[in-house]
């Protein structure tokens, strides 16, 4: 009994610096696809046909939406999959709107640094984040996806949206994969001992992981530190935000 145990800590143990040997300077790959959250709760009946048509053609693109995460042992940049979309114009802009689809997110893990790169007033912004800025409960709740066993952690955030005078809360919840020991995930959902495979905000969308490619084959993706844009703080950001909205023209 005693060889069977010692012989399965070998190949596990084997396994584990295998994998590391692989990736350990290469950039790994995971692709994110949306899925949404089915609410139970009465929906208002929407009259026009038009209006129909034009929720239809938002959830096709939100359901089109692809993001893609590299990452290295060390760094990580999550953003969205350029493609065409087969919606209009105006819907493929709700879908990526809703989706935080133009957003870049940026992470070192040496550096102690989160960077969100976002636009807007048509002007682009690198909002420097709490680098420790979730709280994870982690539970013992679990499941496989994607072939890999994972577990549930929650955490709650408080935000003062200082336009508004109110105070925003917010229940992240994402299911994360210790066998990746890689602290990333999507849309900025990290800091956990093992790669998030899916995740969710308190919206009505939830990112899943729909590929995983440790140790890509393509030389030309490289993780860059986002610089071409104003840096801010996430105070400095919302005081831009406050500003420009008030002396929009009504």
């Amino acid at each position: 009994m005693k060889n069977k145990i010692f012989f399965l800590f070998f190949v596990l143990t084997g396994f584990y610096y295998s994998l590391h040997a692989q990736t350990k300077n290469k950039i790994s790959c995971v692709t994110y696809k949306i899925g949404r959250i089915v609410n139970d709760s009465p929906k208002k009946s929407v009259r026009s046909t038009e209006m129909k048509d034009h929720f239809a053609e938002i959830a096709n693109t939100l359901n089109e939406i692809e993001f893609s995460l590299f990452f290295t042992k060390s760094k990580s940049l999550f953003k969205l999959v350029e493609k065409l979309y087969s919606a209009s114009e105006s819907a493929a802009a709700m879908a990526l709107n809703i989706s935080n689809g133009n957003n870049v997110y940026y992470k070192d893990t040496v550096e102690k640094e989160k960077i969100t790169q976002t636009v807007f007033a048509n002007q682009l912004f690198d909002i420097k984040r709490p680098y420790d800025e979730y709280e994870w409960a982690i539970t013992s709740e679990s499941k496989i996806i994607s072939g890999y066993r994972c577990y549930k952690a929650t955490c709650e955030i408080r935000e003062y949206d200082r336009r508004r005078n109110i105070e925003i809360v917010s229940y992240p919840e994402v299911w994360f994969a210790p066998e990746l020991p890689y602290q990333y995930g999507p849309r900025g959902l990290d800091g956990l001992p093992g790669l998030v495979i899916e995740g969710k905000f308190s919206t009505g969308i939830y990112f899943y992981a729909s590929k995983i490619e440790l140790a890509i084959k393509d030389n030309s993706v490289q993780i860059e530190r986002p610089t071409k844009g104003k840096f801010v703080t996430p105070e400095e950001f919302q005081t831009i935000q406050i500003e420009v909205l008030e002396n929009y023209p009504r």
